[in-house]
C-alpha cells in the first residue's frame, strides 16, 4: 500500500527540459503508471480472497466452486479462479 500511494503522489513532467529528458520522464511516468495499475489489482484481488475467507468460500473457484489446488493457492494465495477458469 505504501507503494502504491508514493506511485500516486509522483509528479512528472513538471519542468521543461530537452527532449530526451521528457522522453524519460514519459517513460518513467508510464512504467510508474503500469506498477500502480498492477499494485491496485493484486491488493483488490487480497481484499476479495479475505472476505472469501470470512465468508467461507477461499479455497473454491468463484466461477465454477471446484476447490482450487493447493499449488495454485501457494503460489498466488488470493487466488480466484482454476486453472480451468483462469484459462477458459
Amino acid at each position: 500500500m505504501d507503494k502504491l500511494e508514493s506511485l500516486q503522489d509522483m509528479d512528472f513532467g513538471d519542468a521543461p527540459g530537452d527532449d530526451n529528458e521528457e522522453a524519460d520522464e514519459t517513460e518513467e511516468a508510464v512504467n510508474e503508471l503500469v506498477t500502480a495499475q498492477i499494485l491496485e489489482r493484486r491488493l483488490m484481488d487480497i481484499e476479495d480472497a479475505l472476505k472469501r475467507i470470512d465468508g467461507g468460500t477461499y479455497g473454491k473457484c468463484i466461477r465454477c466452486g471446484e476447490d482450487l489446488s493447493q499449488e495454485m493457492l501457494e503460489a498466488s494465495p488470493e487466488s480466484g479462479l482454476c486453472k480451468a477458469c483462469k484459462t477458459g
